[in-house]
């Protein structure tokens, strides 16, 4: 078992790939990586022998999870006497650092579980839920974004709510491209049978502050992942992703890295580099790692950006 700083034991089985290999798979058609490659969240970014040795065994998990978990609520329901025997939408919460994989990482589960009969999955990303810069501006908080403090909480909060309740929910869309808050686009959710939600700052414990919202973020969640490598990784995968994003502004001529076009290449990762140290490895040492050993699951990744290794918690 893993142990944190403090030497405490942590309640976790880990598998390497071979031994997770060995799980069920899905009994549904799961996509093979040349067909996933045509995909511009997927490309390259993952192999056929990670795709069958980790995340096929990985999406029966959680869809035997999805199972179990909605057969629970569904007898709360009756129980309850509630008029509407639909079972609330199952949540999957994945956290981890910036740099670290997370979005291509739940756009390829969102993918797989949608092969299941019948699912109907969405994925929300928390980055939906941060203030636009404008507001962290005025709120002097540019230099924490993807901070605790910089997201809406309350917002999401309500957002979750209504998930739960089975109400059609509706998000702002935050743009990568131009790093702000797209307030005109919104995103909508209805009635779906999972709902996936990505961020940094998703496990924590701490409510929002506001007497209607005794609840935390994670405290709606079903089931929990966490994307972890070592940190010294993390930082060579966030310069490199800086840096190509840079040459795709480059090519459009707009976006938010379109003021760092000019530079030199060693400039580049200069700023890349500073950037991590003064604010992403901050967030991460302060906010993000401290909640690893909340999730359900956690999946290791090793130097060449794969899975190697699955944590599962084997106890309460």
């Amino acid at each position: 078992m893993p142990s944190l700083d403090v030497g405490i034991q942590v309640p976790y089985k880990c598998f390497g790939e071979q031994a997770w290999n060995k799980f069920d798979r899905p009994k549904a058609y799961m996509p093979s990586v040349k067909e996933l490659s045509e995909d511009p969240e997927i490309g390259e970014k993952v192999s056929q022998e990670e795709l069958s040795n980790i995340y096929y065994p990985l999406i029966q998990f959680l869809y035997e999870n999805f199972k179990s978990t909605q057969h629970l609520k569904q007898c709360r329901n009756r129980f309850l006497n509630r008029e509407e025997d639909r079972p609330s939408p199952f949540l999957i919460g994945l956290a981890g650092s910036v740099g670290v994989g997370k979005s291509t990482t739940t756009h390829l589960i969102k993918i797989l579980l949608k092969q299941l009969p019948d699912m109907r999955v969405d994925l929300i990303s928390t980055d939906n839920f941060l203030y636009s810069n404008d507001d962290l501006a005025e709120k002097g908080l540019m230099d924490e974004k993807g901070f605790p403090v910089s997201y809406n909480v309350p917002r999401l909060l309500d957002f979750l709510g209504k998930i739960h309740r089975n109400e059609t929910a509706s998000t702002p869309i935050y743009s990568h491209a131009v790093s702000d808050i797209i307030d005109e686009a919104l995103q909508i959710i209805h009635e779906p049978d999972i709902v996936i939600l990505e961020g940094l700052n998703i496990l924590q414990s701490n409510r929002s502050g506001r007497h209607d919202h005794i609840f935390a973020v994670s405290d709606y969640l079903d089931f929990s992942l966490y994307l972890d490598a070592p940190t010294e990784q993390i930082e060579r995968w966030y310069i490199q992703r800086f840096q190509d994003n840079v040459l795709k502004a480059k090519k459009s001529g707009n976006g938010h890295y379109v003021k760092y076009v000019g530079y030199p290449s060693e400039a580049i990762a200069i700023v890349a580099s500073l950037i991590w140290k003064y604010v992403n490895l901050r967030n991460l040492k302060r906010n993000i790692l401290p909640t690893k050993y909340r999730a359900d699951c956690i999946l290791e990744k090793g130097a060449d950006h794969r899975i190697r290794k699955v944590y599962i918690r084997d106890t309460l």
